[in-house]
């Protein structure tokens, strides 16, 4: 009898389709902690290599490029020449699905040029939140806000 039910289960499941998985949570953490690790280090490679093909970063941002692939690479080079002590630390996390909000502290010295603008030698801490969309192991999706306002008061 429990063969028979187990055959049933198998044939309902194949015909409707497998109930959907979420990916753990514990792997998604692990492609955040990539995703900072890369600005940390300023491992632009590490980041591409992170990225899903068709990946949007939603942020609205002035710099000149496609505001895809490029632009976040920008981002990881343009932050750590002007942190090369940065540090990005996730504080907290929520999954939905296989989407991660996180908030990050980040910290960090102005001893380099920053977008263009000469060094200060002033430490830094804000904070930022992340929601990451992810697809197969790949950024898909990203939507952030960092406290740039108090970053860039933090530098006069």
């Amino acid at each position: 009898m429990n063969r028979i039910a187990l055959a049933v289960l198998v044939v309902v499941f194949t015909a409707c389709g497998m109930p959907p998985t979420e990916t753990p949570k514990t792997e998604l953490l692990a492609g955040a902690q990539t995703f900072y690790g890369a600005f940390n280090t300023g491992n632009v490679q590490q980041m591409t290599d992170l990225l899903a093909a068709d990946f949007t970063d939603h942020m609205m941002s002035p710099r000149p490029d496609d505001g895809g692939k490029a632009n976040l690479a920008y981002s990881v080079g343009a932050f750590k020449q002007g942190y090369p002590d940065l540090s990005i630390v996730i504080t907290e996390s929520w999954q939905e699905g296989d989407t991660l909000t996180v908030f990050t502290k980040v910290t960090g010295t102005n001893t380099g040029p920053l977008f263009g603008a000469p060094a200060t030698g002033k430490a830094v801490s804000f904070s930022t939140i992340d929601v990451l969309g992810f697809e197969k192991g790949k950024l898909k999706d990203l939507h952030h806000i960092e406290q740039q306002y108090q970053m860039f008061q933090q530098l006069k």
